[in-house]
């Protein structure tokens, strides 16, 4: 389990770093590229689930994420390596430095893009599937705090270990480091398969949706009706019929998705086309889903910041004084998130104790989420106003007009 994030943090975590010294791609462009990388890395597990959950279960898209990424981590390590897959070193200065061709770039793309799949295909089955070990919740529990823990400890090394090799060594052993590290990794899980409960795919709740557009789409000429009978409701373990919801009016629309025109039903009352006719609670939990993004979407500027910092502390650490400290701010950053996790684990326990289990009790929806995220807000709020007080306090040094200190310890 160690092995995959170890192989993907050691490729990924100083990607910015390696654009910019070996592809002599500029500092900005490097820092973009890295951001895109971020996002697929974020978004494709998406993709996987839906694969996973519907056709092809956990066991096989964590097996061929892993051989992909490990594919890509191998093309990464060649870019590395050979001279003839990256454009030639700077010799006079930045101002004189020839970017990569065509076809270099073309095979680090490739390399970035295969390597990205593959952790992404991988990032969230594996908490996934080793929780489809466990029946009783406290196992469970256990599971998780040993998968977090050896999942951050994985990426603690590659983001010290792997990333000073890059640095201080060589690329290519680096790289290859990563690729190793991914090799053990699949095989380790793939030798264990005989152990593990392998669970048959049921479907995704990304699958139900979708058919909710496809069939109201298609459905969209036909009159609704006002009775409940005429829509399709969700079958109980029994086989009757649930019978006690009804269409709302919102978002109108996506009752068609519901309605039930001939031809839609077979003699034993199941659905003949899935994507023609879908279950009216299916087509409330979309509309449920609509209804929250606009809340859901607030956190997309909430976090673009943390984004963007991500990337260009980076270019900030690469225009510094290396001899501070550890050199990739990466690893700063790496810390930093890690006292948050902490802090907010200590900050909703104080909640809960000052509180009396008031605000956030089992039960969310009888507890106060609001005067949580209140606190949370008032919390930003003086953590921005401190922010400005050491912005203000903070002096410049401009580095390349710096005077000579002399070495005299006195």
């Amino acid at each position: 389990m160690a092995g995959l994030p170890l192989a993907a943090g050691g490729w990924s975590n100083n990607i910015i770093v390696y654009l910019i010294n070996e592809f002599n791609i500029k500092s900005i462009d490097a820092a973009q590229i890295a951001n895109v990388v971020n996002g697929c890395m974020a978004l494709f597990p998406i993709l996987g689930a839906i694969l996973a959950d519907s056709y092809l279960g956990s066991f096989i898209v964590i097996s061929v994420s892993s051989l992909i990424s490990m594919v890509g981590i191998l093309v990464l390590t060649l870019t590395s390596t050979l001279d003839t897959l990256k454009p030639t070193p700077c010799e006079n200065g930045p101002s004189t430095c020839a970017g990569p061709s065509k076809a270099q770039i073309g095979i680090l793309y490739t390399s970035l893009a295969l390597s990205t799949v593959g952790m992404a295909g991988t990032r969230f089955m594996l908490a996934v599937m080793g929780a489809d070990q466990f029946h009783n919740p406290k196992h469970d529990g256990v599971f998780f705090n040993w998968y977090f823990f050896t999942m951050y400890a994985a990426m603690l090394v590659s983001m010290v270990g792997i990333v000073y090799i890059q640095d201080n060594v060589s690329w290519g052993l680096g790289y290859g480091l990563s690729g190793a590290a991914n090799l053990i990794g699949l095989a380790a899980f793939v030798l264990g398969r005989r152990h593990y409960q392998l669970l048959k795919p049921q479907g995704s709740p990304f699958t139900g949706l979708t058919c909710v557009l496809v069939a109201a789409f298609r459905k969209r000429k036909a009159l609704l009706s006002l009775k409940i009978e005429d829509y399709c409701q969700e079958p109980q373990p029994g086989g009757t019929k649930l019978v006690s919801a009804t269409p709302t009016s919102s978002f109108k629309f996506l009752n068609h998705a519901a309605l039930v025109t001939p031809g839609d039903l077979n003699s034993d009352g199941s659905i003949n086309k899935p994507w023609n006719l879908c279950t009216l609670q299916q087509v409330e939990d979309l509309k449920t889903l609509i209804r929250i993004s606009p809340i859901w979407s607030t956190g997309i500027l909430v976090h673009t910041p943390i984004a963007t910092q991500m990337s260009l502390v980076v270019l900030q650490a690469l225009a510094m004084d290396h001899h501070l400290g550890q050199r990739t701010a990466a690893a700063m950053v790496a810390v930093l998130i890690g006292i948050a996790f902490y802090l907010g684990t200590a900050v909703v326990d104080f909640i809960m104790k000052t509180t009396g289990w008031l605000w956030l009790p089992d039960g969310i929806n009888d507890g106060r989420m609001d005067n949580v995220y209140w606190v949370l807000t008032i919390a930003g709020l003086v953590n921005f106003g401190y922010y400005l007080v050491r912005s203000w306090m903070y002096k410049y040094q401009n580095v390349e007009n710096k005077e000579v200190i002399s070495s005299n310890p006195c």
